[in-house]
């Protein structure tokens, strides 16, 4: 570490493009494959060598989306950013995957976010605080706090504000546990993932245990707490 806080390697600092040669790194790493010559070759990670983990890029773009074609990796998609681009991004990555030594398959997931409840009317209501945050940060507000649900009940949007709420509409899937749960399906089939993903924007503890009780039991999956 230099006097600048940069970390530095072979004499030169690391910085945002050197991604690809870092991912190079991690990967060489689990696959216990670094070239001798390599300042890394002689880190050997503890454990069964043919453990290797499943390696996931996550995206919200297709830079993210090149390189887990391109790796033979796993790829996670983050619609809760980029929701317009989950479909046909995840789709190409189906379509376009190149199998590796980490991945013989594709496998995907979307994460999204949810609110789930007993009542569409109860849902929203617990999904007032999140919207008025994401419509405070596409209007530039300098006042990006997760609002009460008090707070958010009780505000009233500009018309700005308004309009980034409409547009904020497709980062998220709120309603009663049956309209989402058949909302989740539908985007799991469309964009041809292996999993869906919670981008979790609960208000509260519990709040967040039932929604998720909810779904568990819709999904037939189990809770653990």
């Amino acid at each position: 570490m230099d006097s600048l806080g940069l970390t530095t390697f072979t004499g030169k600092a690391l910085a945002a493009n050197d991604f690809p040669e870092q991912l190079d790194h991690l990967i060489s790493f689990f696959s216990r494959n670094f070239p001798r010559t390599h300042p890394f070759s002689n880190i050997t990670p503890p454990g069964d060598p043919s453990l290797v983990p499943d390696i996931y890029m996550l995206g919200s773009s297709e830079g993210g989306l090149q390189f887990a074609i391109e790796k033979g990796l796993g790829f996670a998609f983050a619609a809760n950013l980029a929701p317009q681009l989950a479909i046909p991004i995840l789709r190409s990555y189906r379509k376009e995957f190149k199998p590796s030594l980490y991945m013989k398959e594709p496998k995907s997931i979307l994460a999204i976010g949810v609110i789930a409840a007993e009542t569409e009317q109860e849902a929203k209501y617990l999904a007032g605080p999140v919207e008025l945050m994401w419509a405070r940060m596409r209007t530039g507000s300098s006042n990006l706090s997760f609002p009460t649900l008090e707070k958010a009940q009780a505000h009233i949007y500009t018309p700005d504000e308004e309009a980034a709420r409409n547009a904020n509409k497709d980062r998220f899937v709120i309603g009663n546990v049956n309209d989402v749960a058949n909302q989740l399906r539908q985007m799991a089939k469309a964009s041809l993932v292996d999993e869906i993903m919670i981008a979790d924007f609960y208000p509260s503890q519990s709040s967040r245990l039932k929604g998720y009780q909810l779904l568990a039991e819709e999904f037939n999956l189990p809770l653990n707490r």
